[in-house]
């Protein structure tokens, strides 16, 4: 994945040394030919960024007096920061020289001045020291390890395994929290020693590789339960705020050749809708894995005028599709996940895909929270552990029975790992919790990960990690987010022309409501995942999901057995041939769920990548 990526060493070292350790970094995130692959090497550091040439077009590292600084990603509020220096320098400066101009005038205090979704590294050679900070929500992935010899960092773990020195330890406790949620705590890794960069944080590394780490930035930990009216002046603010974090995009570049993958949902509609007022030649991509929202897609696809581009479920080749994610994603991410790569081969002729990711959690109802509310749940922990539960359906009795006990015997499980972190928190409100677990953990590990998977074809950007954006519906109060009260006026008064299309999520237009007997039979299709148990699959209230295709689709399951029945899966020492066929018969029957299977294989490609 394009990124940044390199070395600050304690000692100097031969520069053809570093040169060569460098470049075998620089192979290892090289997945397209045409990436461009800027590096600067000394006798104690080693620094490079793998680019796409879309954002931040200027060669780097660019310098000034005694510092050198590498950015991916982009700024969004430059035009407002040039103010901070005038009568300092000239106005010719690129983006990454007016950084580095302000860095030295505000230091440490730079993170905070910027908005946008970045990853900035300035290294001092004056001070001997190297800075290093990410945006907000640490969106961009950057991983890193310290060893006795240095400190290391690279936007995919692979490039770390260069690393001469590298101590490899498996962390069971993070494999023990993928197997049960498939996705990771906080910043865990599959390796003890290597972390993912903390979001709102800046490091500062001396010489002797002393790390001061600085959180400028926080996730809010409250929650606005007051009751508010839709006004005039809300839904024009809200509209403006949208407005702009989508917009941007596209007044960025004008001739960026710009895609987004379209659901049935609200969010990428969103963005059709306002990226259409200023750029009518969006293409939209769909996969189609559920029939009914194909249809509401091409709907309003062709409502906007925008180009079209449906890909068949059948048409993926899953074995391709699962060998390719699994090396992008260095297998951390689970299969399913994968699925969005099958626009690949229909996005190679464009420049920029949008995603939808977090609009959905600032303008529409939270999970955790409003279950918790509507089951009268208000002691934060209990409400976690009933609601986890839920949403991570993998009882322990899976692992008992399917694994062995060196691997479960001594660890914790997902959801307690969860309440054990929210006791350091000063606050024991449900909706602020709920907020901080969705964007730090299953936002963060999970659902963003997908779309930035194919930023090694593309850029990616985000509307929805807009600073001002952001901080709006995060302050909104409980019930302009209920059913997505405030999101629905914003588009009818905006965008009548999608009045009649439905939401794919109530099945509906959007200027009506579910009523209670709708609500009810939505509630039921909520515990599909118990009524496929029951019935072994012979009745689903869908059938287009992972689990129900791999019970009845010979071209899906396939790739899983291949991997799972070879006898290196069976010979890791964590489960036996035996467990393994045992699974997948209980899966056919209805009895364990299709997570675990491909869980399973996701950690047994990380070991084929990393451990053999």
């Amino acid at each position: 994945m394009p990124g940044l990526f390199g070395f600050f060493l304690k000692e100097p070292n031969d520069v053809n040394m570093n040169k060569s350790l460098l470049k075998q970094m620089a192979e290892k995130l090289q997945h397209k030919e045409n990436y461009i692959i800027d590096t600067f090497i000394d006798s104690k550091v080693g620094l490079g960024r793998v680019s796409l040439g879309i954002f931040n077009k200027t060669s780097q590292p660019v310098s000034y007096k005694e510092c050198l600084l590498y950015m991916d990603g982009h700024v969004d509020n430059l035009a407002e920061l040039k103010s901070l220096l005038q009568h300092k320098t000239n106005s010719d400066l690129s983006d990454e020289e007016l950084i580095l101009h302000l860095f030295l005038l505000y230091k440490t205090d730079l993170p905070q001045l910027l908005k946008g979704i970045f990853n900035i590294i300035i290294y001092d050679s004056n001070e001997n020291k190297l800075y290093i900070f990410c945006n907000r929500y640490g969106v961009l992935p950057l991983y890193f390890t310290v060893t006795s010899k240095g400190f290391y960092f690279a936007p995919e773990i692979k490039a770390l395994m260069c690393i001469p020195e590298l101590d490899k330890t498996l962390n069971k406790q993070a494999l023990i929290n993928f197997l049960t949620a498939g996705l990771f705590l906080g910043e865990e890794t599959l390796f003890e020693k290597i972390s993912l960069f903390p979001y709102g944080t800046q490091f500062i590394i001396d010489s002797k590789l002393n790390i001061k780490k600085i959180k400028y930035w926080e996730y809010p930990l409250n929650f606005n339960y007051n009751l508010s009216k839709i006004t005039p002046s809300l839904i024009e603010e809200g509209t403006e705020k949208l407005k702009y974090a989508i917009q941007k995009y596209f007044i960025k570049d004008p001739n960026l050749k710009i895609g987004v993958t379209l659901s049935g949902g609200l969010d990428s509609r969103t963005i059709c809708a306002f990226g259409s007022k200023i750029h009518p030649e969006i293409h939209c991509f769909h996969i189609k894995l559920k029939s009914k929202e194909a249809k509401i897609a091409h709907n309003i696809c062709k409502k906007l005028g925008l180009k079209w581009r449906q890909i068949e479920f059948k048409q993926i080749d899953w074995n391709d599709i699962l060998q390719i994610g699994s090396y992008l994603s260095d297998s951390h991410l689970v299969f399913s996940q994968f699925w969005l790569m099958g626009i690949i081969p229909y996005i190679k002729n464009l420049e920029l895909a949008l995603d939808g990711a977090v609009i959905d959690v600032l303008l529409k109802p939270l999970f955790v929270v409003f279950t918790a509310l509507n089951e009268g749940i208000f002691n934060y922990q209990h409400a976690f552990k009933i609601i986890l539960k839920k949403y991570y359906p993998l009882p322990s009795d899976y692992f008992r029975l399917f694994l062995l006990p060196s691997y479960w015997s001594k660890s914790k499980f997902f959801v307690e790992n969860v309440i054990e972190h929210f006791k350091k928190f000063p606050t024991d409100d449900l909706g602020a919790l709920s907020q901080y677990f969705y964007f730090t953990t299953r936002g963060r590990r999970f659902v963003w990960s997908l779309p930035l998977l194919n930023r090694n074809f593309v850029e990616v950007g985000f509307p929805g990690f807009d600073y001002d954006m952001f901080d709006f519906g995060t302050s909104l109060p409980i019930n302009l987010r209920m059913e997505a009260n405030l999101y629905r006026k914003i588009l009818l008064i905006n965008f009548p022309e999608l009045k009649d299309i439905p939401w794919a999520k109530t099945g509906l237009p959007l200027t009506k409501y579910q009523s209670p007997l709708s609500k009810l039979k939505n509630k039921i299709k909520s515990y599909n995942y118990y009524i496929e148990k029951l019935t072994r699959y012979k009745f689903s209230f869908d059938k287009e999901n992972w689990g129900y295709r791999f019970a009845h689709d010979h071209k899906f399951r396939q790739p899983f057995l291949n991997i799972l029945l070879d006898k290196r899966t069976s010979n890791r020492g964590h489960v036996t041939e035996k467990n393994i066929r045992q699974l997948i018969e209980y899966q056919q029957k209805g009895k364990a769920p299709f997570s675990l299977i491909e869980r399973l294989a996701t950690i047994e490609m990380f070991y084929r990548m990393f451990m053999d």
